[in-house]
């Protein structure tokens, strides 16, 4: 039910410009569901939509790498490695430079750790 009304709402904001800011917030949202419930293919759309919207409205790198860990943890999900490796090093890229954001660096050290051999 939950799902339908945010889908509903996307809906209703994806012709409207001046909403793209409240269309991020719902297409997170119901990625998020998507992956409470296992819908990963779903939820990467969703995702996909948030970054595409996001990039347009020009929002800064560290939003942008919020979204890209979420593509990168549920391509994992889906144990897609090599997609999950390229948002994971998007991810990085736009957070480069800066000393914050070490603990995100410290998390994919694990993520590699994790993985089957591969060119990682």
């Amino acid at each position: 039910v939950k799902g339908c009304r945010l889908e509903e709402a996307l809906s209703e904001l994806a012709d409207k410009e001046q909403q793209q800011q409240e269309l991020l917030g719902l297409c997170e949202q119901l990625g998020d569901l998507c992956c409470k419930v296992g819908s990963y293919r779903k939820a990467i759309d969703y995702y996909e939509m948030q970054l595409k919207h996001a990039k347009l409205l020009r929002r800064p790198d560290r939003e942008l790498a919020v979204i890209h860990v979420s593509l990168a943890t549920t391509f994992a999900d889906l144990k897609d490695y090599s997609q999950s490796v390229k948002y994971y090093e998007a991810e990085l890229a736009l957070r480069k430079g800066n000393p914050k954001e070490v603990r995100s660096q410290a998390v994919q050290g694990s993520f590699w750790s994790c993985l089957p051999d591969s060119d990682h």
